[in-house]
């Protein structure tokens, strides 16, 4: 191979590379390749072919994006009564303890797997029967009609009810302040000033009431 074509299948080589990193690194983010390659770490079945597992977890992606949650219900009932039998041997070793630092350490154990038993019952349920919200979000995908015509009809007697509530308190703290009805206390300078003008009245009806000849 001659130096010239040496250097012309140095770029194609190093395309080649390229697409091989980034095929290596689509695998390492794939949860499908992760799942098989840890299901196959911790199986018992030490004869599995990671190529077997790979193909056996896809198919089961692909049935739950297709909605089929089968997989995944029997998954966590599975779960469930697992955790239910490690509850029951985890309070048993405990009750057969002498050593209360030994019982207490079983207990924890047994109560933490009561929780997550819980827990998964509860996640189950919430699929079986999900909340009424996600159920009305998912009714329809198609075109919908919205009316809103009873819209500005609800806005306008909701700004009206909303507007009668000032003005009623206003009226009732106006009444208030205005009522005439009630008399106040008189001071010593409102006294004297009532005093002045009754005796100027009297002095001015004199003056009116007398005919001059």
């Amino acid at each position: 191979m001659t130096a010239k074509s040496k250097q012309a299948s140095l770029p194609a080589r190093a395309e080649e590379q390229k697409e091989l990193d980034t095929d290596k690194a689509t695998l390492a983010v794939n949860p499908a390749v992760n799942a098989a390659a840890v299901i196959k770490s911790f199986s018992f079945h030490e004869e599995l072919n990671l190529t077997d597992l790979l193909n056996a977890t896809v198919e089961q992606c692909k049935a739950a994006h297709g909605g089929d949650l089968k997989r995944a219900e029997s998954t966590l009932m599975a779960q469930a009564i697992s955790l239910d039998v490690m509850f029951t041997s985890l309070a048993r070793g405990a009750h057969r303890q002498d050593g209360l630092k030994q019982h207490e350490s079983l207990m924890k154990l047994a109560l933490k797997a009561q929780s997550q038993c819980r827990a998964t019952i509860e996640t189950l349920a919430a699929i079986k029967n999900p909340p009424v919200f996600a159920k009305q979000a998912n009714i329809a995908h198609g075109p919908q009609q919205v009316n809103n015509e009873a819209a500005p009809a609800f806005a306008h007697a909701r700004a009206q009810q909303i507007e009668s509530k000032p003005n009623e308190l206003l009226e009732h703290e106006h009444g208030k302040w205005l009522d005439t009805r009630t008399a106040a206390a008189t001071s010593g300078s409102d006294q004297a000033m009532a005093t002045v003008e009754e005796v100027h009245r009297s002095a001015h009806k004199g003056r009116k009431g007398k005919r001059q000849p």
